[in-house]
């Protein structure tokens, strides 16, 4: 993950999100950064 910034890796998924649907790439991405998000909270 090259930045830890919410509101940088919120606007990087919005900007990237052109379809209705999600691809299975960013799907795959969303889960992981908010697992990454989530770890980090936890701590």
């Amino acid at each position: 993950m090259m930045t830890k910034d919410p509101h940088k890796i919120a606007q990087g998924f919005f900007k990237e999100m052109t379809k209705e649907q999600l691809t299975n790439k960013q799907e795959i991405w969303l889960k992981e950064t908010l697992q990454e998000l989530t770890d980090r909270n936890d701590q």
